[in-house]
Formats: structure tokens, sequence, C-alpha cells
């Protein structure tokens, strides 16, 4: 009998020492380590059968471990069981759909936990034999080198192409410490100094790439996208500065004080596993890290400098002052760099198209339904708590910001709500008081129970879907006052988010733009911007209107990304015109796709691998061509329903055969740009052949 090999991974030794004599006990052969960094070596070292993991670790959260594995061919294969104190239903949720074959909450019952075991490898064993059977039966009539090409597949999960913010941060001070002390408080001191930097990188979910002596490259971007992650990571490297400041006033016995460099570039790279069979680790590589390398080494000491492509991003969130263009090694061009002087604050973070935000195309019928609720707690001795529901970029934050204007004019006291996914537990709630022009850094649930008992209030409340669990239930704590309180809550989500005040009798919902009422709204947005009877640059707007497919943040990105090459331009009569003739749109704004791939890094592995694949088919796919390309029916299967549920793609036929499409354009011209070329052309060949 086979005898399995099993890492547990877990920082608490001493329930990973629980966890392995317990499994040793059974007659597995088994391992432990204490890192997320830790883990992912010994599996290529250790080569497990099964691996139970913690969810929080020291360096890196236990579900990114999980979903690095998933993503690596040479261990997307490995059961993983989660075996942590995070119980919550959308920790569970999360967990299974980021690759987890089994999830065991702590304390964990023995019996439990060893049966859990005890399945997952009986599956092993049942997989194991069907592949033998397959192969024995295929042999009779197909040369081995074939079928190892049939059962290889398309190994997507081996790079992908990306758009991602790479951040360089360097110590300086460190070659001074390193021959004054000694070489044990030397690394003593950096390890704690590190850890405090991880932690900044962590709170806006930044990947740490690597360390190179006393360096740090960090990722956003990768390998999870989030649509603002230009401006996480110069909030990270402003973090990270204070941190340092922090940790040099707590080491008095360091007689120079460190100090850092911090350079950050935004472009395109590929990211994936890179190594030999025994040492596998996951990076991006391309001129975007080269360049994020060179930036940071013309810093001043104790700055932060961004690039270009970083800057045009992050413009509005931070105080930049142009430096004078550096010369690069590698770089023909001299570099446009910035130094970041600070934060600003924004109350919305709106594109703006010649350093004004769009004019506002009001939804008539959406912006009225919201309006009526405001006129009516102003007479009313309960509230309401409307949801305004749209998809990306369609407008909710911005419908939000013209009610405040509302708001403000019938003199009713409100308070603004972010809802940002980061900070120290996953996500934060900034509440803002507009009528003070202050933050509420806490106690603001006493302060809306004390202005009840006077007079109505609003609260507006944005982007709700990024609530963790904690969040979610303070937020509907202070809603539910609205049972007998003049409150009105307003907030903004996307599609599909749960929550748990939406059961009241007092919630109502309302989508954001009536299908048939989008393509109306797009049209005033792009006369507002570019308001011109020329004849090219009407060739340009009837350009942007197909490809933008209506989504007003869609229609401002191609026009701020056709300003910055400077296709067309404002004169100073702030009239537009055209600098050089276009036929087509043919990249997609940085900002467009980073939006977008948000989305789709929200689905598990081997959904994704599935959506990538259909996209290597087409815009239009075929259910039959797919699973013949994804061997699994049964993944197929769950992938379609979950992409369905997203609004990913539509069905377009069920018979005579069933037929699906990306819902928008955009969506498949983002998934398919992440493929590599040679797996694309290897999926291409593959449809070739199964179509003829």
């Amino acid at each position: 009998m086979q005898k399995y090999k099993i890492l547990v991974v877990d920082d608490e030794l001493d329930i990973q020492r629980l966890i392995v004599e317990l499994l040793s006990d059974e007659g597995y052969t088994v391992e432990g380590v204490d890192t997320g960094e830790g883990a992912l070596k010994k599996v290529k070292e250790f080569n497990p059968h099964l691996v139970v993991l913690d969810w929080q670790l020291p360096d890196m959260e236990g579900v990114d471990v999980l979903r690095i594995l998933k993503s690596d061919t040479t261990t997307a294969h490995i059961p993983v069981i989660m075996c942590t104190s995070l119980g919550s239903q959308d920790h569970k949720i999360k967990g299974l759909e980021t690759g987890a074959d089994d999830y065991v909450t702590k304390p964990f019952n023995s019996a439990e936990l060893l049966t859990r075991v005890k399945v997952a490898l009986r599956r092993i064993q049942q997989e194991e034999k069907i592949i033998e059977s397959k192969i024995a039966q295929l042999q009779k009539f197909i040369p081995k080198e074939m079928i190892e090409k049939l059962f290889s597949g398309p190994k997507i999960a081996e790079g992908e192409r990306r758009i991602v913010t790479v951040l360089f941060a360097d110590l300086t001070g460190f070659t001074a410490m390193a021959e004054e002390m000694d070489p044990e408080e030397v690394k003593k001191i950096v390890d704690e100094c590190f850890k405090e930097l991880v932690d900044a990188i962590k709170i806006y979910n930044g990947t740490i790439d690597k360390f190179i002596g006393d360096a740090i490259m960090a990722l956003f971007g990768a390998p999870v996208t989030h649509k603002d992650d230009p401006q996480r990571a110069v909030k990270a490297a402003l973090v990270m500065l204070y941190k340092l400041n922090e940790f040099n006033k707590t080491h008095p016995e360091l007689k120079k004080k460190l100090q850092m460099r911090i350079g950050i570039h935004t472009g395109e790279v590929v990211a994936g596993t890179v190594g030999s069979d025994t040492k596998m680790e996951f990076t991006v590589m391309g001129d975007t890290v080269n360049t994020a390398s060179r930036i940071q080494s013309v810093a001043s000491p104790n700055h932060v400098v961004v690039s270009e492509d970083t800057q045009k991003y992050v413009k509005d969130e931070f105080v930049l002052i142009e430096q004078p263009p550096v010369t690069v090694k590698g770089k023909k061009e001299p570099l446009k760099i910035y130094s970041v002087q600070g934060s600003k604050f924004l109350r919305y973070n709106f594109i703006k198209i010649n350093n004004n935000i769009t004019p506002y195309v009001v939804p008539q019928r959406e912006y009225n339904f919201v309006k009526n609720f405001v006129d009516k707690i102003l007479s009313s001795s309960t509230g309401y708590c409307v949801s305004v529901v749209g998809e990306y970029g369609i407008g909710k934050s911005r419908l939000l910001y013209e009610l405040s204007k509302y708001i403000e004019q019938k003199k009713i006291k409100y308070y603004e709500f972010k809802c940002l996914p980061y900070g120290q537990q996953g996500a934060t709630l900034i509440v803002y008081d507009p009528i003070n022009n202050k933050f509420v850094p806490s106690g603001i649930k006493q302060i809306i129970i004390e202005n009840l008992n006077t007079s109505p209030v609003i609260l507006l409340v944005d982007d709700v879907h990024n609530l963790n669990d904690v969040l979610n239930t303070f937020l509907s704590s202070i809603i539910s006052l609205a049972k007998n309180k003049p409150l009105l809550t307003i907030t903004t989500s996307l599609p599909g988010s749960m929550f748990l005040w939406k059961d009241n009798s007092f919630y109502r919902e309302i989508g954001l733009v009536e299908e048939v009422k989008k393509s109306e709204y797009a049209k005033k947005i792009l006369d507002c911007l570019l308001n011109t009877d020329d004849t090219e640059i009407e060739q340009i707007k009837n350009l942007i209107l197909q490809k933008s497919e209506n989504i007003p943040v869609v229609i401002e990105s191609f026009v701020e990304d056709l300003i910055d090459k400077k296709i067309i331009s404002y004169d100073e009569k702030k009239m537009v015109r055209c600098n050089t003739k276009i036929y087509s749109l043919d990249n997609i704004p940085t900002r467009v796709y980073c939006g977008i791939m948000a989305q789709v890094d929200q689905f598990d592995v081997k959904t994704k691998e599935v959506l990538q694949i259909a996209s290597a088919i087409g815009k239009e796919f075929k259910y039959k061509l797919l699973k013949q390309l994804y061997t699994d029916e049964n993944v197929v299967k769950d992938a379609i329903n979950k992409l369905l549920q997203k609004k990913f793609v539509i069905e377009k036929s069920l018979l005579p055969e069933r037929i699906y499409e990306f819902r928008l354009n955009l969506f498949y011209e983002v998934v398919s740009t992440t493929l590599l070329q040679s797996v694309k052309k290897e999926l291409q060949d593959k449809i070739t052949s199964l179509k003829s």
C-alpha cells in the first residue's frame, strides 16, 4: 500500500505538532512548516499528496498560498484542506472557490479531521485508477508519445500576460550598520524591520515577490488584480516610510538611522512560475520590473518616486512633484519621474478630462427614484434603505455625489461612508462628515443615534460589496435603526452582493441603468467630453461608442487615453481637436483592463481556466467544443454556472446545441489578452483539429 505524504502548514506550533502527531500515528509521512513562503518551497521539495493549510500565516494569507498552488500545473492536483479558526460563510466560500478541496474549522474534532483526510486521499486513489485504466485502453491504439500530449493539455497556469504595478524598496544605511554591529544583531534588526515593511504591503493586498539582499520587490496586480493597484502601491509605499521612521525611533542602538528609496512603475508583464523541478517560484518578468528597479535607484533617501505610467493613475489622489527626467540603463529615452509628497483627500475619485470631471448626465428614472426617498425622510418617523445596484463603471458613485448636492440644498444632516477592500482586517470603513468637513474616527453609531433624536439623518454608503463579515454586521446594526427612526441609507454595490439588511421591510433596490437607456446616456456623455463639429472627432466618437459598450467609465478612459497619446487635445478655448487620424481603437486602456481583471480574478482558478479557454475559441463558443478542450466536464459545468451567475457570459442557444457568448466584447478582449501567445496557438491548433 502506498505511504502518503502530508504537509501541515500552521504558524501556531502547538496546533501544528498536534496535527503532525495525529496524522503520523495513522501511518502517514508528515512534515510541518509555519510560513506561506516555507510552504511553497516545501511543496516542491517534499512533493506531498495532501496539504493541510491554515489561513492566517505571518508572511502571507493561506488563501494566497492556495491560489499559487492551484495556479501552478505542477501542484494544482494536490488536494488542500483548509484548517482555520476563520469559520464564516464568506471565508469558507472564498477558500472553496479559490480551490480548497475541504474546509475544517478550529477548534477541530480529531476524528473529523482524520476522516476528511482519508476521504481526500481516497479520491486520489480513485482518480489514479481511472487514469491508469484510460491509458491502458488508449495504448492499444495510440503511441505512448501521443497519449502524453493528449493528457498534458494547454498549460494555461504556467503564465499569464498581466498589467501590474511593481514596487521596489531598498534600505540605505544597511552596509554601515553591518560594519559596526554583530552579524546576529544585524540579522535580528533587519528581520524586525522587514516584518514592519511587509505588513504595510499586505494592508493593501500587495504580494511580496522577493527579497534581494536589503531590498524588497512587491507586486500589485498579480496574482490578483484590483481596479486601483497603482494607488494601492503608492499608499503602501507611504506607510512603509512611516513604519520605517517609527522603527528608527524605537531602536536607539542604530548610530545611523535606516532610510529607504522606493520606486514604482506600472506596465505589462508575464506572470507565472519559474524555476526547476526542485524549486519553483511565482514571479513576474518583463521590462516593467527593470524599469521599476531603475526608478528606485534614482530616488532620494526616504522618498517615493513613480513613473509617468503610474503618475497618470494616481495624480488625483496624491501630491506629486515632477522631477528632472533621468537617463537609466536600458532605456533609450530619459524617463519622466514624479516624487510623491503625500496624500490628498478625495471624496470621490472620478476621472478628470481636461482637469474637469465629466458633466453629469442624469439617469432620470433612477435619480428620481432615490431622490424621492430623500424627500420622504423629511416627514417620516421611520426610515428606509435604498440600494443602487449596477455593473462596474456604470455611474453608481457619481449618482451618490449628485444626490449629496440635493441633500445639502435640503439642509439634511448626512454622512458619507466609503467601503475599502483593504486594511488591517481586510476591509476598512471610512466615515466623513461633509457638513463639518472632517473624518469621524470612531463612535459613528452613537453620533447617528444622537442626531436622530432631533432630526432625520442620511447615510451615503459607497461600494458596500467590499465589506467583510465584521463591517457587514456593524453597518447592519446602524441601518436597522431605520425601523424606528427617520434614517435613510443609500448604498451602492455590484450585482449579486449579499447584505444582512436585505430582508428588512424598509429595504428597496433599483438597478442602474436601464439597458434601453445606456446608448442614449453614452452618446450624451461623449458629446459633453468631445463637443465639436470636427468630422474626424465625430469618427473618433463613433469608434469609442462601438468599443466602450456604453459604459461611462470606459468612455472616459478611452478619451483620457487618447489625450495621453496626444491623438486628441484641447486648445486654450477648451475646444477639442484631432492631431492624428485613427481608424480603430486597438488597445484597451489600463484603467479599464484593471477594472475587468479585478472581476475575473474573483473566480476560482478552474473557472478562470475555463474562461480563458473559452476566449481562445472566440466571443461565441460551443459547450461541446469547450468540454473537449477542458476534459473535466464537471468543472466546465460548474464554471459555466458561475459565469452565468456573474453575468460574464450569457446563453445564446440551448437547442439544438448549447452555445454561449461573452456578454461584453470588453470581457472577451481582456480575458483573451491574458493568454500567452504560445498557449493561445496550442489551443487554437487543437480547436482547428477538433472542428475538422
